[in-house]
């Protein structure tokens, strides 16, 4: 699966969104079992994203709970942070500024003390 997700991506940066999907399924399909919680989190992550550029937003504000709620599930802080950052853009692409300043705000506190190491919100 993780070959796959790097298709994935070079598929959205190449603006092949509906090839990144069809690989996305075919990862989903391989098996109900993950072999990692991350690795759950990463194709969900992706799908959502995937909704996000070609302007599903109805199926990317069904998942973005979803999203929200498995990188708060997750122990590692940088797929904590991930995952709010990813979905801030669409809030405030969609004009919720307010949900994109709580989840602003969420994220500075999760970065206080330099403990996450790569992300900035």
């Amino acid at each position: 699966r993780g070959a796959i997700l790097n298709l994935v991506k070079l598929y959205t940066q190449t603006g092949e969104v509906p090839r990144a999907l069809e690989a996305i399924e075919a990862g989903e399909a391989l098996s109900p079992l993950w072999e990692s919680f991350v690795a759950e989190g990463a194709f969900l992550q992706a799908r959502y994203y995937c909704h996000v550029l070609v302007g599903q937003l109805d199926a990317a504000f069904d998942a973005l709970p979803r999203v929200l709620a498995q990188g708060e599930s997750c122990d590692e802080l940088y797929w904590r942070i991930g995952a709010a950052t990813l979905v801030v853009d669409l809030l405030l692409l969609t004009g919720d500024r307010d949900a994109a300043a709580a989840q602003l705000d969420r994220l500075q506190a999760l970065c206080a003390d330099d403990r996450d190491g790569y992300h900035r919100p």
